[in-house]
């Protein structure tokens, strides 16, 4: 599929927006016929590099899901934190 859209692609474009979203920020240039394909498939070109440098941080972009409905979850990850904290404090070299 690539080389059938390098006819269509200028320096520094690319065919997939989202496996670069966030890290690039890219124009989309339309639904594009491609010799093989049942229908047009939309193309996108490169402007540039995005603000984010992480898998996490793109995430974080895009807007990250809250632990709803998971009270039980939450309630054994507070509890497991506490026993690391209070376990650390007890085994902290004395001076």
């Amino acid at each position: 599929m690539a080389g059938r859209i390098e006819d269509y692609a200028l320096i520094g474009d690319c065919e997939t927006a989202a496996l670069v979203e966030g890290y690039f920020s890219c124009k989309s240039l339309g639904q594009l016929p491609v010799r093989g394909m049942p229908k047009p498939v939309e193309v996108f070109q490169v402007l540039g590099t995005g603000k984010v440098r992480s898998r996490l941080e793109a995430s974080a972009a895009r807007g990250v899901t809250r632990f709803v409905g998971r009270s039980a979850e939450t309630a054994q990850l507070h509890q497991c934190l506490e026993r690391v904290c209070c376990n650390s404090r007890s085994t902290a070299p004395h001076s």
